[in-house]
C-alpha cells in the first residue's frame, strides 16, 4: 500500500518536472486532469489491495471436504474403497466448540475399518501455510502440514510423522493411520461450528464471554459451556429449555454458581440475565459463524 503512494508521489514530480521544463501554461489543465486520474487509479488499485488482504486475510478458518464413495465387491459384496475427510479449523483462536471445550478444530476421517474424530492439538500459520500436529485415532500425535490455494480455496494436507507415540504401540499406529500421504479438500464453507452446537458471543454485565450449547434433545435438556474471554476457561451449563425459554445452572466444581435466563429472538439474537441469588446482571450475545 505504502508502494502505490510513492508511486503517486514519484509521478507527480515527474509531472511538475515535464510543466516546468515546456514553459506553457496550457498544460496545467492537462497536468490536473492527469494528476486528478493518476490519484484515482491510486486509490482504487489501494481499495483493490485492501478488499483482496480482509478476503484471504484467514485462509485457515473454514470447512473442506474430500470424500471416495465405497464400492461393493463384485464376490462378496462387501464395501471396500471408502476414504472420508472433513477439515473444520480456525488456526487463528480457539473457537471450535467439541462438546468439552474450545480448540482450534480438527478433522474427521474414515476408511474401511475405522472412523473418528482428530483433534488439532498445536499448529503454526505462516501465509498460505500452516504446520499442524493433531492426535490420530490411535492416540499418536502426529504432525501435518497444509496448503492453502486462495485461487480454487482448496486445501491440502499432506500428512508428516508420529510426535509423541504416547505409550501406542507401533501396530495399533499403523492400523488407526487413515490419512493419505495428500488429500486435496474442496472448500465447503466459511461457517465453522462444533457438530449440533449453537455457538454465541457477547457480554454477560460488561465482560465478554462466549457460549455454546446443544441442540435440545426429546426431553428439551441443554448443556454446554460458556467462558470468559478473557481467561477462556470452559464453565459447565446444564438446564432445560420451555417455551422458548432458556434456563441454564453454571457449575463449578459440582457446585451451582449461578444461573442463566436466555430468550431467543429467533434472528440470531439473544437476551437475557445471570444471577447467582445477590446480584443479576443482564447478558446479550449473538450467533455467530465462526
Amino acid at each position: 500500500m505504502k508502494a502505490n503512494y510513492l508511486l503517486l508521489v514519484v509521478l507527480l514530480f515527474a509531472i511538475v518536472g515535464c510543466k516546468n521544463r515546456s514553459g506553457n501554461a496550457d498544460n496545467q489543465e492537462s497536468k490536473a486532469d492527469l494528476f486528478e486520474s493518476l490519484a484515482d487509479t491510486v486509490t482504487a488499485s489501494t481499495v483493490h489491495a485492501e478488499s483482496v488482504i480482509e478476503e484471504n486475510a484467514q485462509p485457515f478458518k473454514g470447512v473442506w471436504v474430500f470424500e471416495l464413495e465405497a464400492e461393493a465387491d463384485e464376490e462378496g459384496g462387501l464395501p471396500y474403497g471408502r476414504y472420508e475427510v472433513m477439515l473444520a479449523i480456525n488456526l487463528y483462536e480457539k473457537s471450535i466448540y467439541n462438546g468439552f471445550g474450545w480448540n482450534n478444530g480438527g478433522f474427521f476421517v474414515a476408511n474401511d475399518r475405522h472412523e473418528g474424530n482428530c483433534n488439532i492439538v498445536a499448529c503454526k500459520v505462516n501465509g498460505n501455510e500452516a504446520d499442524i500436529q493433531y492426535e490420530s485415532l490411535s492416540g499418536a500425535i502426529i504432525s501435518a502440514k497444509l496448503m492453502y490455494d486462495p485461487k480454487s480455496k482448496s486445501m491440502t494436507l499432506t500428512d508428516g510423522e508420529v510426535v509423541d507415540a504416547a505409550d501406542v504401540e507401533q501396530g495399533m499406529i499403523n492400523d488407526y493411520q487413515i490419512l493419505w500421504d495428500e488429500t486435496k479438500l474442496a472448500f465447503k464453507s466459511s461457517v465453522v461450528s462444533g457438530q449440533g452446537h449453537v455457538h454465541l458471543e457477547g457480554t454477560l454485565s460488561k465482560a465478554k464471554i462466549k457460549m455454546a450449547l446443544n441442540n435440545p434433545d426429546p426431553d428439551a435438556k441443554v448443556r454446554g459451556h460458556y467462558c470468559y474471554t478473557k481467561y477462556n476457561t470452559p464453565i459447565l451449563l446444564e438446564g432445560m429449555v420451555e417455551n422458548g425459554v432458556y434456563m441454564l445452572k453454571e457449575y463449578n466444581n459440582g457446585i451451582v454458581t449461578g444461573t442463566f435466563t436466555l430468550t431467543t429472538d429467533g434472528q440470531g439474537g439473544w437476551s437475557g440475565s445471570w444471577s447467582n441469588g445477590e446480584k443479576t446482571l443482564p447478558v446479550k450475545l449473538n450467533e455467530i459463524l465462526l
